[in-house]
């Protein structure tokens, strides 16, 4: 039969399970690697290069979209500065983790061999550097985080905003500790290619601050937002009567969730999946995306960001209309209205409304002030909460007038 073995062949041979014997250095030494193992090995080594390649290609595409997207005027603030920095860290770092895959580390022989003594100096060098910048990122990660929160938590009770600014700051500092520790082992293990058995522990307590520091974060940037939820039994109104504050919460704590995700993955034991890389890179992504969502939907679709845009402009109308009072002998005070108000083209004395993310007993003077750190224009928000309130006619708005001037 033409489908039948050679007779000399043995059927219960498995031609998949052998070995790959090789000589070593010395040209009589022998070793042998199991075909199963080699391809495991490899297996894993393209899906990780893979994960590298995509987290290179989303931080350099994310990377060009914020410069692109903030204005020059923009670019000097302190959130925008975090993650463009952050950006081309973790493009670089992708690059270098990307490289160690097609470098002399990953050839046969150098692995099967465990033989590194060939190798040329300028890949040591990229791997050191690879490892290395893991620290800066992680320190520009928790300030991006910290200053994200911070818009958060302005407007809390001061109780809790203290409470909160402390648990962030040990949580942050401990976070940090943990990785520079870490660090600093990784590069000596690479260096003396002795793997840190005796540091497993510390590894492990890296591993585990940077899982507590992003379920703190994302609460943080959740609580508000939920218990708004809870409150309201339902979503948030539509992006029409929304402003850039409640924009962000939206935008951040629900994107936050995904680098938690990749957080709690790391505890699992995947063969070809590495995530804990990818909880990095997602923060760097998420941080500067959800800020750039904030911005566009509030330009384009939000009556309030809109109306908020001219609140300085019609507290100059205003004073100058009182002076013009003043000056003719009218002794109404019709005109002189509280600082909480404000006198929008419609004629409508409208009161600004506190966004999700603020707090009620809070000027909007003061929330200028506070809400620098965003990269939003915050101090012209919340002019206008309702469309129905600047819906007065110019009939309206005359008799109004010519009624105080009387």
């Amino acid at each position: 039969m033409d489908g039948a073995p050679p007779p000399d062949v043995d059927p219960s041979f498995d031609r998949f399970a052998g070995n790959v014997t090789f000589f070593l250095a010395d040209h009589v030494t022998t070793a042998s690697v199991p075909i199963p193992v080699l391809n495991a090995y490899y297996d894993e080594s393209l899906c990780v290069t893979l994960n590298y390649g995509a987290q290179l290609g989303a931080c350099l595409v994310m990377l060009l979209v914020v410069l692109a997207l903030t204005p020059v005027a923009k670019l000097g603030r302190l959130s925008a500065v975090l993650h463009v920095v952050g950006l081309a860290l973790c493009v670089v770092r992708s690059g270098l983790l990307f490289a160690y895959f097609v470098s002399p580390f990953s050839h046969f022989y150098q692995v099967w061999a465990n033989d590194f003594s060939q190798i040329p100096a300028r890949y040591w060098d990229a791997s050191l550097a690879a490892n290395t910048l893991s620290l800066p990122l992680v320190v520009i990660m928790q300030a991006a985080l910290m200053n994200q929160a911070w818009t958060m938590v302005a407007f809390w009770p001061r109780v809790a905003r203290y409470v909160a600014c402390a648990l962030s700051a040990v949580i942050v500092l401990l976070t940090v500790g943990t990785r520079l520790a870490f660090t600093i082992v990784q590069n000596h293990a690479i260096v003396t290619a002795i793997p840190p058995e005796y540091f497993f522990w510390g590894i492990h307590w890296t591993v585990i601050m940077g899982a507590i520091s992003i379920f703190w974060f994302c609460a943080v940037f959740n609580v508000k937002l939920v218990s708004h939820l809870i409150q309201n039994r339902g979503i948030l109104p539509s992006t029409s009567l929304i402003n850039p504050m409640e924009v962000l919460i939206m935008t951040n704590g629900t994107l936050m969730v995904i680098p938690s995700i990749f957080a709690g993955l790391e505890w699992a034991k995947f063969t070809n999946f590495e995530s804990g890389s990818l909880t990095l890179t997602s923060v760097i992504i998420i941080l500067p995306l959800g800020t750039l969502a904030a911005q566009r939907i509030s330009s384009q679709g939000s009556q309030s960001y809109q109306a908020g845009s001219d609140f300085r402009r019609q507290q100059q109308q205003q004073q100058q209309l009182t002076q013009q009072t003043q000056t003719r002998g009218v002794g109404h005070r019709s005109l002189t209205k509280p600082s909480s108000s404000v006198t929008f083209s419609c004629g409508s004395p409208v009161t600004p409304q506190i966004s999700a993310g603020s707090k009620a007993d809070v000027s909007l003077m003061d929330r200028s002030e506070r809400m620098d750190p965003i990269d939003l224009e915050l101090s012209r928000i919340d002019a206008c909460r309702e469309s129905s309130e600047c819906s007065q006619s110019t009939d309206q708005r005359r008799r109004m007038q010519s009624h105080d001037l009387v």
